[in-house]
């Protein structure tokens, strides 16, 4: 925003509503390889049963996570 750059690459979601504020300035949203997972061992213990790993599935609300996180940028992953 000082003019020091014409591209800026992987730029945080907090900081999308400043850039959107400022005149003459726009965030363009791509998809991108970069994502955050919880992976879990099934080869013994708790993480080996099923209904364990499937209520850990349900226990986030991923929605409420994909607004609040990423600022609604982002997409819900496929299990």
């Amino acid at each position: 925003m000082c003019g020091d750059v014409q591209l800026v690459n992987a730029v945080s979601a907090r900081s999308t509503e400043r850039i959107k504020g400022m005149p003459g300035f726009n965030v363009l949203e791509t998809k991108t390889g970069q994502y955050t997972d919880l992976i879990m061992r099934d080869d013994g213990g708790i993480t080996s049963n099923q209904d364990f790993r499937r209520g850990m599935m349900y226990l986030i609300d991923r929605e409420q996570m994909r607004k609040t996180i990423s600022r609604g940028y982002g997409a819900i992953g496929n299990d």
